[in-house]
């Protein structure tokens, strides 16, 4: 675990990073730091998920973390590297089945639901249902992002945990069209953010808003 906080933590996102190394304090090392490694059994591993109160994400993830503490074992000679990786062997049952079915609106619904909001609310949630962007891309946007004779947005960042970074995956970073409409509510908007650089700044800050706040 101390090769996984000092060579594999800090490479995380911010999120993630924090994530992880709340399961690996609160699970993993109660449960495994003091025991020799060949201890740490597929079995033993399933047998003691068995008995945790969490859900099949959350194991999977504290499984995800006990897998690379393997890789960094391995890559460091605490074990043969050409043995395979016994987490490999651990499967979490429901880990990869979605949990909540996906809501779908209609036109009409999202219409009343963008007339319902206060400014400039509204305006995001109709950017990012228009252009299916992440509450994280949709903070990070900056004027410059666009290209008014282009008619085209494009999406370079996000902004979660205080931190501005990359795009979740590599496929996110893209340039989207956008609808004159979209550019004629943007463009009236623009004239109430001031010399701000950003499409939508705090208040408070004058930076991105917080992801988490909204």
């Amino acid at each position: 675990t101390t090769l996984y906080r000092e060579d594999h933590l800090p490479t995380l996102e911010p999120s993630t990073r924090q994530t992880n190394a709340y399961l690996l304090r609160r699970y993993v090392e109660p449960r495994f730091e003091h025991g020799p490694i060949r201890k740490v059994t597929p079995l033993a591993v399933i047998n003691w998920m068995k008995e945790l109160p969490l859900a099949p994400s959350t194991k999977a993830a504290i499984r995800s973390v006990l897998s690379q503490c393997f890789e960094l074992a391995a890559l460091h000679e605490f074990t043969p590297a050409t043995e395979r990786n016994p987490m490999s062997l651990v499967r979490i049952k429901g880990s990869s089945k979605r949990q909540k079915k996906i809501a779908q609106i209609t036109i009409a619904q999202f219409r009343t639901l963008i007339e319902s909001l206060p400014e400039p609310i509204n305006i995001m949630a109709l950017v990012a249902g228009s252009l299916g962007l992440r509450i994280s891309e949709l903070v990070a946007l900056k004027w410059t992002d666009i290209d008014w004779a282009e008619k085209t947005v494009s999406i370079e960042r996000k902004y979660t945990h205080g931190a501005l970074g990359k795009t979740k995956t590599a496929a996110s970073e893209a340039k989207l069209p956008l609808d004159d409409g979209l550019l004629s509510i943007l463009e009236g908007w623009k004239s109430k953010t001031g010399d701000s650089e950003w499409l939508f700044p705090s208040r408070r800050t004058g930076g991105p808003q917080s992801a988490a706040m909204l």
